[in-house]
């Protein structure tokens, strides 16, 4: 009697372990198969999900994030990402090869293009990961993510498209020759009107779109400001406060200088209301804080509290809930290859470097 009970218990505690421990098994293969130049890969042999994570198998298999592996296969890499929501879905990323899905089978071919995919795939996870199909993803290009800089300047002759005057779109005070990308320019005026409603008014820009023979006026006034009063550094310390012509993201339309009227001094604007408004809810219209106080090390610019610049959603979401510089994003993006964002609408976004799509 003792016997059977401890049979009976053990098939039980078996059957616990088997259900609780969902994996990629071979039956993925009755729905969905992936070939490799005609090889059907066993993903069993790579990954297992456990408890909310992935855990590796292979030694081909490199474990990237918690819920994110690389795995190579005959010099193709894959990225895979679960995301074990209420309604769990995967991404698959293949770098370096020609993809195709045909009769729910997903071929990959290697070449040497410098190419990559990306897949939706739909997962089942009763008590075993099961891919019941996939769907190829086409990305959304995004033309305000560019970084500006002495390393990434712009040619003299660049100007932006669909610039579009300022005045009489925004409730704030401007000049007549104020310009900014078209949305960016929109976002900006909806931005305001929040404020103004949450109590917050009088805001100024102080500048927008500049050219490069603008920026060229601005920073040759600055060197010789500067060379009076440090005449051995002035080089570098105009470097701290103003962009050489190429280099400022004023050229790029998409940046602003923003203040309120009861500020003239730049610095002091830290310290007003408007600021730390716009420090919480910019992100909300697309707008960023591009020379955060704590990142001074990594942009290479001084804190700059005014200096706004558009990047567009679901990306300002993003750098603000993780709190990097677009350098930071840059530096992570090029480890992981992809991110899937989930923002605070409940919407999930697949973003890589400059691409993005919106997935549910």
């Amino acid at each position: 009697m003792r016997r059977l009970f401890f049979k009976i218990l053990l098939f039980y505690l078996l059957l616990f372990i088997l259900i609780k421990i969902p994996v990629f098994a071979n039956e993925v293969s009755k729905k969905f198969i992936v070939k490799v130049n005609n090889k059907i890969i066993d993903v069993n042999n790579y990954i297992v999900y456990k408890d909310g994570r992935f855990v590796a198998k292979n030694t081909s298999t490199k474990a990237i994030s918690n819920n994110k592996f690389l795995i190579n296969f005959d010099g193709i890499n894959f990225y895979i990402e679960l995301i074990n929501d209420k309604e769990p879905f995967a991404i698959l990323s293949v770098s370096n090869a020609i993809c195709e899905i045909k009769h729910n089978q997903l071929i990959i071919n290697k070449s040497s293009l410098n190419k990559t995919d990306y897949f939706y795939l739909n997962i089942s996870l009763k008590n075993k990961i099961i891919i019941i199909n996939s769907k190829k993803i086409i990305l959304d290009n995004s033309q305000y993510m560019k970084i500006v800089n002495k390393n990434n300047p712009l040619a003299s002759n660049f100007i932006p498209k669909d610039l579009v005057y300022l005045k009489g779109k925004i409730n704030a005070e401007v000049t007549n020759s104020m310009r900014l990308k078209r949305n960016a320019a929109m976002q900006l005026g909806s931005m305001i009107k929040e404020a103004n409603r949450n109590g917050v008014r009088d805001f100024v820009i102080r500048s927008a779109y500049r050219s490069y023979n603008d920026q060229t006026n601005i920073y040759t006034s600055y060197l010789n400001r500067f060379k009076k009063i440090y005449p051995n550094d002035y080089r570098i310390i105009t470097a701290k406060y103003v962009q050489k012509p190429g280099m400022s993201e004023h050229q790029t339309g998409l940046a602003i200088d923003i203040s309120s009227k009861s500020r003239n001094n730049y610095s002091s604007f830290e310290q007003t209301n408007h600021y730390k408004w716009l420090k919480q809810n910019s992100w909300k219209y697309g707008f960023i804080i591009r020379y955060p106080k704590d990142k001074t090390k990594i942009t290479g610019i001084s804190f700059e509290p005014w200096h706004l610049r558009y990047v567009g959603e679901p990306f300002a979401e993003l750098l603000y809930r993780n709190n990097w510089a677009l350098e930071e994003f840059t530096n992570h993006i090029s480890k992981e290859k992809f991110i899937v964002f989930k923002s605070y609408q409940g919407i999930y976004y697949l973003i890589t470097d400059n691409k993005y799509k919106l997935l549910k």
